[in-house]
């Protein structure tokens, strides 16, 4: 991004901004949004889902850059409403200027005439010798935290971004917890917690791209705080972090059989599946599962059919069925999963072949799964994951939630998903 591109006192969408008439806000798209996202980033206020890669900016005022307006607003003490006029730009400006000399600030254009500058009388001494024009300033490289590795309690969606830090990493441990973030061009500044109760430890320079690296510790359930990148009293940069202990959900696992059929599953990678899920849950939000018993022959003597239906569409209901699975669950674990043959949730995915997954919300968190969508060596702990996830209260249809955490095979929670699935937790006796 270079000075001009930044300058906000040259596009007449800014200038009418400038001057209330009318502010933008929400719902406005084109260059002047574009323009005005690039300078949010130069000041410090990272927008991921608007800038791109190669540095160019959506030019939507959607929802990020209306609740970067906001926190930009909260930083400055103005009035926080997320709507771009007079003052914000004005304090924009401001702040540019700081990072970028030279950015002048965004002011109306003038009501009156406007007469071109007259010609300088040429020296007495011979014509003028043109100067060379200087370089553009160059913006300086911003200090920020990152992630230490992806999936790792790390939410840069939120701001200051956020980072969950483990008292420990194994259940009934009293140590070895932590995690560990980045600080890209941080070189010089002093990085310290704003809360004594979250430990902040240096450790050397990663040779793979020179950023400083830092261990975060705790012991306290709850503690909360900020990590502050300073340079004397000015804050270059700064990042949330949350303590939390383990939180540990007991599984058991049923292998359903009827008069004609039997899961294939083995029962021998039941044991990895529960490892490797446990890993994806623990490294982001401390939570751990534990395999608690597994009924090896829970026979049915009916004929579930072929494929296994969770409800019948007309009529609303669970089918008979699926009710009955349920009834012989021993609710002896925090999470009941029936391994079938081929389950689907109503017949036109029968049809289409394409759930294979469905959650039971009554009191025992049931998961009935079948071959195509739970083997271990493929896809079974994505599966299994997104399923503890629908069991803690996190649902499809809510932003704020998983969307498609699992089936992604990226699973990077967020901070208001992760919430969500702690405040479930604490509530399993």
């Amino acid at each position: 991004m270079t000075h001009e591109t930044l300058k906000l006192s040259d596009d007449p969408r800014l200038q009418s901004a400038a001057r209330n008439e009318p502010p933008m806000c929400t719902g406005e798209r084109g260059p002047a949004v574009a323009i005005l996202q690039k300078a949010y980033e130069a000041v410090g206020f990272p927008m991921p889902g608007s800038i791109r890669a190669d540095g160019s900016a959506d030019g939507i005022f959607g929802k990020e850059t209306y609740s970067v307006t906001r926190h930009f607003q909260i930083g400055k003490e103005i009035c926080v409403d997320g709507i771009v006029g007079q003052n914000t730009l004005g304090a924009l400006a401001k702040a540019l200027n700081e990072v970028i000399p030279g950015n002048d600030p965004v002011k109306p254009t003038p009501s009156g005439p406007v007469f071109p500058p007259q010609p300088e009388p040429p020296s007495p001494s011979g014509p003028t010798v043109p100067k060379k024009p200087k370089p553009s300033p160059q913006p300086a490289k911003r200090a920020h935290f990152a992630e230490e590795r992806i999936a790792s309690g790390f939410d840069n969606t939120v701001i200051p971004h956020w980072q969950m830090v483990p008292t420990s990493s194994r259940p009934n441990s009293s140590g070895g917890g932590g995690a560990i973030v980045k600080l890209h061009n941080g070189e010089g500044l002093t990085v310290v917690s704003n809360n004594d109760l979250i430990k902040v430890h240096e450790l050397p320079i990663s040779h793979r791209d020179g950023s400083r690296q830092f261990l975060l510790t705790s012991d306290v359930d709850g503690a909360r705080g900020q990590l502050l990148a300073r340079n004397g009293v000015f804050t270059a940069a700064r990042l949330q972090v949350e303590a939390t202990r383990p939180y540990v959900l007991t599984v058991d696992f049923y292998m359903v059989s009827d008069k004609f059929r039997k899961t294939k599953r083995p029962v021998g990678e039941l044991d990895q599946l529960v490892r490797d899920t446990t890993k994806l849950l623990a490294d982001q939000c401390n939570i751990h599962l534990q395999k608690k018993h597994v009924y090896k022959k829970y026979h049915l003597d009916m004929d579930l059919g072929d494929v296994i239906l969770e409800r019948d569409m007309q009529r609303r209901v669970e089918t008979q069925d699926v009710y009955l699975i349920y009834q012989g669950c021993q609710f002896t674990a925090d999470l009941s999963v029936f391994c079938v043959w081929d389950f689907e949730r109503n017949q036109e995915n029968a049809d289409k072949g394409g759930v294979h997954v469905g959650l039971h919300s009554g009191r025992g968190r049931i998961i009935v799964e079948d071959e195509h969508a739970s083997s271990a060596r493929k896809h079974g702990k994505w599966t299994l994951m997104h399923e503890v996830g629908h069991a803690l209260g996190l649902k499809h249809q809510d932003n704020s939630i998983m969307a498609d955490v699992g089936q992604t095979k990226l699973s990077y929670l967020r901070m208001s998903q992760i919430h969500t699935m702690w405040e479930n937790a604490r509530k399993i006796p």
